[in-house]
C-alpha cells in the first residue's frame, strides 16, 4: 500500500502533528542540558517527539483500561448462557493449558449470530485478545529499546532516554553529529512513531468497544425512541409482525457484514501477523543500525582506484549490499505504517458493523416483547417504556 502524506513525513523524520505531554516530551527539549536558544535539527525533533519509555507507559495505560473493561464485562456476563454453556465455562476454557475449542466456538458463534446473543458476550474475546497482544508487544518493545536493561523501572528508562537525547543534542550543537548518529536517530524515530501510532489505534478501538456496550436504542433513534415505540403501539398488530419480520432479515444481513469484517481482520491484522511483521522490522532496523556505517567505512578504506581490480569489485559489492539494506528498511517501514493504516480502517469497520448489528438485535427483541404483550392484552405504553428502560442512559450491560 502506498503511504499517505503523514506516513511519508514519518519516514522523512518530520513529525509535526501537535503531539503534547504526557505522551510526548515538550519542545524545546529540557533534560540535563538546557539550551534556551537551541532550535533542534529535523532529526533531533524526530527523536524528542516520542521517547520509548513514554510508549511503554502508554501501553501500560492501555492494558489497565482493557482490564477495567474486561472486569465490567464479566459482571454483565456472569449469569449468561449460550446454548446451555455458562459464561464461567466459556471463560475457563479460554485459559491454558487445554482450551476446549468446540465449547469456545459454540459460545462465540451464539453471541455473534443469534438475536439472543449479546455484544458483551462477543467483544469479551476481542478484549482478552488485545490484552494478550499488547502484553506480548510491550515485552517485545521493552527488549528492543532497552535490551539487558529491560528490567529497570520505567522512571529509570525515561532517564536513559533523556540522557541519550541530551548527548545527541550536545553533538548537534557542536556540529559533531556523525552520519551514524543521524542514521540511528532516524531509525529510532521511525520505530517509535510506528509503535505509538499502533498503540493509539488500539486505545481508540478499546474505547469504541466500551462505547458499543453503552449504546442504546434511544441513541440509534437520535433520542426519538419514545416516538418510535408510540408509532408501533398505534399500528395494527399484523403490521408490527411484518415490521419485526423485516427486522430479523436486517439482523441477519448485519450479522453477515460483521462476520465478513471479523474474518478480514483475523486474516489481515491478527496478532500473529503483527508479531511476525514486528520481528522482521526490528531485525532489519537492528542490522541497518549496526552494519551500515561500518560497511561504509570499510568500502571507503579500500583502494579501488583500479576499476578492474579486486578492491573495486569488493567495493561495488559492499555498496550494493548497503543499498539493498537501505531499500529493505525503507520497504518494511512503509509496509508497517501502511499496516497501521489498514488496521485502523479495519477496526473502524468492525465498530460500525457491530453497532448496526446491536441496533437491529435490540429492535428485534423490543418488538418481540411488544408483540407478546399486545397478544396477551397486557400492553401499556408508559409501563412498557419504563420496563425496558428506553429513556435511560446506557451502561456496560446495555443490550
Amino acid at each position: 500500500m502506498a503511504l499517505d502524506k503523514q506516513g511519508r513525513d514519518y519516514l522523512n523524520y518530520r513529525p509535526k502533528y501537535g503531539y503534547s505531554a504526557p505522551l510526548y516530551t515538550a519542545r524545546p527539549f529540557k533534560g540535563d542540558t538546557d539550551f534556551p536558544e537551541y532550535i533542534p535539527s529535523k532529526c533531533i525533533e524526530g527523536l524528542t517527539d516520542v521517547l520509548p519509555a513514554s510508549i511503554l507507559k502508554e501501553i501500560d495505560s492501555l492494558l489497565e483500561n482493557l482490564t477495567v473493561i474486561q472486569k465490567r464485562l464479566e459482571q454483565c456476563l456472569q449469569n449468561k448462557k449460550a446454548d446451555g454453556i455458562t459464561f464461567t465455562q466459556y471463560k475457563h476454557n479460554l485459559e491454558p493449558p487445554e482450551p476446549d475449542y468446540r465449547l469456545i466456538n459454540q459460545w462465540e458463534h451464539f453471541q455473534r449470530t443469534s438475536p439472543y446473543g449479546s455484544i458483551q458476550g462477543e467483544i469479551y474475546r476481542y478484549v482478552t485478545d488485545m490484552q494478550n497482544e499488547f502484553t506480548e508487544y510491550r515485552n517485545m518493545l521493552d527488549e528492543q529499546f532497552y535490551g539487558e536493561k529491560s528490567d529497570i523501572s520505567i522512571e529509570k528508562k525515561l532517564d536513559e532516554d533523556k540522557l541519550f537525547v541530551d548527548n545527541m543534542i550536545k553533538k548537534d550543537i557542536s556540529g559533531t553529529l556523525a552520519p551514524e548518529d543521524i542514521h540511528q536517530i532516524g531509525v529510532m524515530s521511525q520505530l517509535n512513531h510506528y509503535a505509538l501510532e499502533r498503540t493509539i489505534n488500539a486505545e481508540e478501538y478499546a474505547d469504541g468497544l466500551a462505547a458499543l456496550c453503552t449504546y442504546t436504542l434511544n441513541d440509534w433513534a437520535d433520542g426519538g425512541i419514545e416516538a418510535v415505540v408510540t408509532g408501533l403501539a398505534e399500528a395494527s398488530l399484523d403490521n408490527v409482525r411484518h415490521f419485526n419480520h423485516i427486522n430479523r432479515i436486517c439482523f441477519r444481513r448485519n450479522v453477515a457484514r460483521a462476520e465478513n469484517d471479523r474474518l478480514h481482520a483475523e486474516n489481515m491484522n491478527s496478532a500473529a501477523v503483527k508479531s511476525g511483521l514486528n520481528e522482521t522490522m526490528f531485525g532489519i532496523a537492528n542490522t541497518t543500525v549496526k552494519a551500515r556505517q561500518p560497511m561504509l567505512e570499510w568500502a571507503l578504506s579500500l583502494d579501488s582506484d583500479d576499476d578492474n581490480g579486486p578492491a573495486a569489485f569488493l567495493t561495488e559489492q559492499i555498496v550494493s549490499q548497503i543499498e539493498f539494506l537501505d531499500s529493505e528498511h525503507s520497504n518494511i517501514m512503509e509496509s508497517m505504517f501502511g499496516h497501521n493504516k489498514l488496521d485502523k480502517m479495519s477496526k473502524e469497520d468492525m465498530l460500525n458493523t457491530l453497532r448496526d448489528k446491536k441496533s437491529s438485535r435490540m429492535l428485534v427483541n423490543l418488538t418481540d416483547a411488544m408483540i407478546l404483550e399486545r397478544e396477551k392484552g397486557t400492553f401499556d405504553l408508559n409501563r412498557f417504556i419504563q420496563k425496558n428502560r428506553l429513556l435511560e442512559p446506557g451502561n456496560m450491560c446495555t443490550g
